[in-house]
């Protein structure tokens, strides 16, 4: 399954001449990902059990992204309504809530390389 970023990652590589954060790029930061609803947490703990786990955290959806320099991204999803819940959806969409974050940041390293290359010149 393919999300949105795929197609504002292809919009922005519509005439680009100049280096720019790609879609790609930030994937291959990616070092490992996990996936987990709020309520396996909470039960794994042993801080609630099943019965008193409120329905509204086994479809909240978490992803951590660890990156290769150890940096970790906390991303996360969930539908409005219980009966639209997908596990494979929610996974998609809060991985992609997590390499969202990655965005600015990957963008002001690009932005701190331009800097240095135009001030060595």
């Amino acid at each position: 399954m393919t999300g949105s970023l795929e197609t504002g990652d292809a919009i922005a590589a519509e005439g680009a001449v100049a280096p720019r954060v790609t879609l790609g790029g930030m994937k291959g930061r990616v070092a490992s990902e996990f996936y987990f609803t709020a309520g396996e947490a909470i039960r794994s703990t042993g801080g609630l059990g099943t019965d008193d786990t409120p329905a509204s955290l086994d479809i909240l959806t978490i992803c951590v992204l660890v990156l290769d320099n150890g940096w970790t991204l906390l991303g996360k999803s969930a539908p409005a309504s219980a009966a639209n819940f997908d596990a494979q959806k929610g996974e998609l969409f809060a991985y992609e809530d997590a390499l969202r974050q990655l965005w600015p940041l990957e963008g002001y390293l690009l932005r701190d390389r331009l800097a240095a290359e135009q001030e060595n010149g």
